[in-house]
């Protein structure tokens, strides 16, 4: 079950991946983009293999950031990572 605070989460990284694109000088780097994503939501790095795929699919604009973030918190391990949590204890969990 996807819990209540999820969206919020979801919401506010979606908010810092628009104004960061739009604030930073040089491209950004797909790449990169997904290790922050996964760092942010996973609370660890992608492996070699998942940062690949998911670089791809950026790529080959299969995919957006958002896309990808939102199929991170439709996944059971994250929505139990963040469950019961709200507010300020959500954003930085």
């Amino acid at each position: 079950m996807y819990h209540d605070n999820a969206p919020a989460r979801l919401s506010y990284l979606l908010v810092l991946l628009s104004d960061s694109e739009r604030a930073m000088s040089r491209p950004v780097d797909p790449r990169e983009r997904i290790f922050e994503l996964y760092c942010g939501i996973w609370g660890a790095a992608p492996d070699a293999e998942g940062a690949a795929y998911w670089t791809r699919a950026i790529v080959r604009d299969q995919m957006s950031y958002v896309d990808i973030a939102r199929s991170f918190f439709a996944q059971p391990l994250v929505q139990h990572q963040y469950r019961g949590l709200s507010g300020d204890a959500f954003l930085t969990a």
